[in-house]
């Protein structure tokens, strides 16, 4: 089995370059040695969720290329994932205004 701390580090190191928070990231790393799989569950500030994702998903994409890559290398298959709980922690926006603020006019 490969050390998967390096690639660890690396994967914690640029998702905490991504982020505005990066004191709160943190990988965790799942291996499945059977299927030579090791998972890597990023978490993070709810807030940084969006930037880790990036537009149109091209960061996730890029960090899961990068892994992939080195996974090859090392005949070992790496799958990258944002933690799910943490997209249940974001804050819901509305647009609807609050009924204090609506003044009605006669």
């Amino acid at each position: 089995m490969p050390d998967h701390k390096d690639i660890q580090k690396l994967l914690l190191r640029m998702v905490q370059l991504i982020v505005d928070h990066p004191e709160n990231v943190a990988i965790e790393a799942v291996h499945e040695d059977e299927d030579n799989i090791s998972i890597f569950r990023i978490k993070v500030n709810p807030l940084d969720v969006g930037e880790v994702i990036g537009r149109q998903a091209r960061n996730v994409h890029s960090l899961r290329i990068l892994a992939g890559a080195m996974g090859m290398k090392l005949r070992w298959r790496y799958l990258v994932e944002i933690d799910e709980d943490v997209r249940s922690e974001l804050p819901i926006l509305t647009t609807e205004k609050p009924s204090s603020l609506i003044s009605v006019s006669c």
